[in-house]
């Protein structure tokens, strides 16, 4: 049983729940192993090897644990939960967009439903939410105004600019009135190593951009202006990384090609893959960086941030 009926993501009429046959524009959409398909091309997609995601313990949103955890890991799921556990703190229903095999956070704030376009991370995610579907983000099969919480984490960079406004567009119509809309995502920046990265245009691209499928990669600023134009209030809104990357980031953008530009960043790579791979010695550097990184990003700010967390209200 459904927990929000499907409506055709055409026509905005609700559908018929046993068949998904729409009787306004009579369009039927098929079912895939028990998971609404709402897409109808093939299932072979850019995302299907990419939509793992963290299972968080539902018991787990304790705010001394968050703070421990954000503290001594260099990972973003970490402070993804924090930031998470801080603005979703009344019940209520979840829409998870480009929900990978789910969040089981999300079920302890209220009943949630997610959505993406890879399958084979649905088939994980439907083992977790109630219900799931394969859907675009920019016709969402989901009627107005159904949804205290609409989040997204590592989705809008994905979003081509001209799709990301239909998609913000179609999740401030799914959210209700005086609901919040989150979303975690990394941002382009004026930081030092996104300036030299893109003095190599074709490395950036295949390192920066084609690597994740970053084709929405864009300013923090240019993401609080549309949700501007979509008349979203911003509640909170707080840099989860800036000036200092995760150890994992640098060598993940940077331990390729890139080593050979520059001696300093091959030292850096080399210095970022032996904290990584030493286990204690990154748990002592890492609440070290953490401090500094706070003291940094008071300082630089939006400018020098490489990712963020923003939570923004619908008018009522």
């Amino acid at each position: 049983m459904a927990i929000i009926p499907w409506v055709c993501p055409q026509c905005q009429e609700e559908l018929n729940q046993e068949d998904l046959s729409c009787n306004r524009c009579g369009q039927r959409w098929s079912v895939w192993e028990g998971i609404p398909d709402f897409v109808g091309d093939s299932r072979v997609d850019f995302y299907e090897e990419k939509g793992e995601r963290y299972h968080f313990p539902k018991a787990f949103p304790q705010r001394l644990k968050t703070r421990i955890a954000m503290f001594f890991a260099d990972d973003d799921f970490s402070t993804n939960f924090y930031f998470l556990e801080r603005t979703m703190r009344k019940p209520g229903t979840v829409l998870d967009v480009g929900c990978g095999g789910g969040n089981m956070f999300y079920l302890s704030v209220g009943p949630t439903v997610g959505i993406d376009l890879a399958f084979a991370s649905l088939k994980r995610a439907s083992a977790v939410y109630p219900q799931v579907a394969r859907a675009k983000v920019e016709a969402l099969p989901l009627p107005n105004n159904a949804f205290d919480y609409v989040v997204s984490t590592d989705v809008l960079e994905h979003l081509s600019p001209t799709v990301k406004d239909k998609a913000l567009s179609e999740m401030t119509r799914v959210l209700k009135p005086g609901g919040l809309m989150i979303h975690i995502c990394p941002v382009d920046s004026h930081h030092f190593l996104m300036r030299w990265a893109k003095r190599f245009p074709e490395l950036y691209q295949r390192y920066f951009i084609d690597l994740d499928g970053h084709e929405g990669f864009e300013t923090a600023y240019a993401l609080l202006e549309r949700f501007r134009q979509q008349k979203l209030r911003v509640v909170r809104l707080s840099i989860r990384k800036g000036f200092i990357w995760s150890k994992w980031e640098v060598i993940k953008r940077f331990d390729n090609e890139y080593r050979q530009t520059a001696k300093w960043l091959d030292r850096l790579v080399q210095l970022a893959k032996f904290l990584g791979h030493n286990r204690w010695i990154n748990h002592g550097v890492n609440p070290i960086l953490w401090a500094l990184d706070k003291l940094l990003t008071a300082y630089f700010g939006l400018d020098h941030a490489y990712r963020v967390g923003v939570c923004l209200e619908k008018p009522r």
